[in-house]
């Protein structure tokens, strides 16, 4: 994907691992902490409208929390479920300054599948792990004569970070 994948770090924590089991609902804490040199600016705004700005021309950061699922024959996908986070600097109250070592705390919850597949491959047994990805975008209209209202939304990654702590899980069909 690409982004600076030393710059974050990732602590993940399930708050009552033996309770993951298909179909349940999981608690998890996601800490992210700026472990390089340079102040980072990270987006905290759960809706899109919090920080558009109804221009023509929009530049905003975004970022993406989420679980991971990493099984047998390199296989991998997220839940769904993950959270998008948006800011700008039109709205400095939408971003968060970490400076380095400060940390970020993050508390999600999630549903287990009650059956999984990556690429039409069932999963049967897979470990989770918290991701955080962070990029910037431009938003800008690009009318066409067929599609006045037409825009184009450019992204690009620039940090991510993987927790290294993983948990066992069961996905497949039961036995």
């Amino acid at each position: 994907m690409g982004g600076d994948d030393t710059a974050l770090r990732a602590v993940f924590t399930i708050d009552n691992p033996t309770n993951l089991k298909r179909g349940n609902r999981f608690d998890y804490e996601l800490v992210i902490t700026n472990q390089g040199n340079k102040t980072l600016v990270i987006p905290q705004c759960l809706n899109w409208e919090d920080v558009e700005s109804g221009s023509r021309d929009q530049r905003y950061i975004w970022a993406t929390v989420g679980v991971k699922v990493s099984a047998k024959g390199d296989l991998e996908s997220e839940l769904d479920g993950g959270l998008t986070l948006y800011g700008t600097e039109e709205r400095p109250s939408s971003e968060l300054v970490l400076k380095s070592g400060e940390s970020v705390r993050i508390l999600g919850s999630e549903i287990l599948p009650i059956s999984m597949s990556i690429n039409g491959k069932i999963i049967g047994e897979a470990k989770l792990a918290g991701v955080f990805y962070v990029g910037s975008g431009w938003l800008h209209r690009t009318p066409t004569p067929t599609i006045p209202d037409g825009y184009r939304d450019e992204t690009r990654l620039l940090l991510s970070a993987v927790a290294e702590e993983q948990y066992l899980v069961s996905l497949g069909p039961e036995q």
